[in-house]
């Protein structure tokens, strides 16, 4: 047999009972966190009644619709799609509420939009509970300069808005427009392809980091593929997939974290191992490990952890702006865009989740006596995971939001770093990390 290479733990000593118990909380965890805002989102917004953007001219010529703008007056003033006409959501609430439809809405098919078609769907439910035959338009303006598959040019524009404000199309520099193109036709399918491999690589591993390590590299590529399908197919609800691809990713953060702290605890720090003495022995005055004294690295965790739910309010400060444009890119015309719902998501549920699991966190290893670190890691990677694509995402979207090409360009750039260093470091430590004798 074998030895086992130093600083590592056997085989037999990882299939523990915990670490079974581990994997089924991993299990729960994931399909809650992909479960709870796809049903959200299912309630709230799509089983309301809705329009395709696509279909929004041929719908408004019958003189029985009528295009119905829920935004605020200044923000109709300034651009609307022509031909609607304002009704205020404050206002439509209000008459909803008193049963009393204007007149000029009365025995009409209303089709209601505001800007990223949230608020609408709201606006139909609450009308079609007085009998009005009322739609939303599916993404709203937003959606809108998509057009369904084909986005609008500046001609196709002029004629579909008017009001006061500029087009919703910009202009973009030559090199903006190859750093999109390039980043997307090469950066993409470079970190994907190193992301597969990586998946190869510790494909037989058993070891809990390099488990984890592996299962964060499923997710990322699942996420990504999920992404470049809608890219090639544009499937009729771009949600879907940009949906699986914010999933993957939040997955793929958390157990990535989960290794690195895996990780750090096995090869490095040897916390939970009661039989080797602490890496921060030098420093504590006693350790608990052979002394009645409380540990040092739990108290820092019991105090970095609510620093981290503080942290995770920081998104939620932040306003949700439909942001959509369209601009030429080498002779193509193309949709930049981030839509509201994915900035829920992105700044609402993921701080909402991470302070929610950063709290479970805290109770077990303040409160549980037996082995409470393992527990422990799981739900705060969770809670890691979600807020850091929440806040990668949130940065991104306020340095960039009138850039849209470089927000696209740098998450591109950025899962392409996040892949290599991943690669790097199994390169530079493979000595210890990928013994053979380990996934024996």
């Amino acid at each position: 047999m074998s030895e086992n290479v130093p600083g590592t733990r056997p085989q037999a000593a990882m299939i523990t009972e915990n670490s079974l118990h581990n994997r089924r909380l991993f299990t729960l965890i994931a399909i809650a966190v992909m479960v709870i805002p796809l049903l959200l989102y299912g309630v709230l917004i799509e089983r309301i009644p809705a329009v395709d953007p696509g279909l929004l001219l041929e719908s408004s010529r019958t003189s029985r619709t009528l295009l119905v703008d829920i935004r605020p007056p200044e923000a109709f003033a300034a651009q609307h799609l022509r031909g609607a006409v304002s009704w205020p959501m404050d206002e439509l609430s209000t008459a909803s509420k008193q049963g009393e439809l204007p007149r000029a809405f009365r025995g009409k098919q209303l089709i209601v939009y505001c800007d990223s078609g949230l608020l609408s769907a709201r606006a139909v439910s609450m009308l079609r509970k007085r009998g009005v035959a009322a739609y939303s338009l599916r993404g709203g303006l937003a959606a809108v300069n998509q057009a369904g598959k084909d986005p609008l040019s500046r001609q196709d524009m002029e004629r579909l808005y008017e009001g006061s404000a500029p087009l919703p199309y910009q202009a973009t520099s030559l090199f903006d427009q190859y750093a999109l193109v390039y980043t997307d036709l090469y950066v993409r399918p470079t970190y994907m392809l190193l992301s597969f491999l990586l998946i190869l690589i510790l494909w037989k591993r058993r070891e809990q980091d390099l488990t984890a390590l592996r299962w964060s590299m499923i997710a990322f590529l699942f996420g990504e593929t999920a992404r470049t399908f809608n890219s090639f197919f544009h499937t009729d609800n771009p949600l879907l997939p940009g949906s699986l691809h914010s999933y993957g990713m939040v997955l793929a953060f958390t157990f990535f974290v989960y290794a690195l702290l895996e990780g750090l605890d096995t090869r490095v720090v040897s916390f939970s191992d009661s039989a080797k003495p602490c890496a921060a022995v030098k420093i504590c005055p006693a350790c608990y490990k052979n002394a009645d004294a409380p540990c040092g690295l739990k108290r820092l965790f019991l105090m970095l952890i609510p620093l981290s739910i503080v942290i995770a309010f920081m998104p939620l400060c932040a306003p949700l702006k439909a942001i959509s444009y369209n601009t030429d890119v080498l002779g193509a015309i193309w949709n930049l865009s981030h839509d509201v719902a994915y900035q829920v998501y992105e700044t609402r549920y993921c701080p909402i989740a991470a302070m929610t699991l950063f709290a479970v966190a805290f109770l077990v290893l303040a409160f549980k006596k037996e082995n409470p670190v393992a527990l422990s890691k799981v739900w705060f990677s969770f809670g890691a995971g979600a807020l850091a694509f929440g806040m990668m995402r949130w940065v991104l979207l306020g340095v960039y939001r009138d850039r849209m090409t470089w927000f696209t360009a740098w998450e591109e750039i950025t899962e392409l770093i996040f892949t290599l260093a991943t690669g790097i470091t199994l390169w530079l430590f493979r000595v210890r990390l990928l013994a053979h004798d380990q996934a024996a």
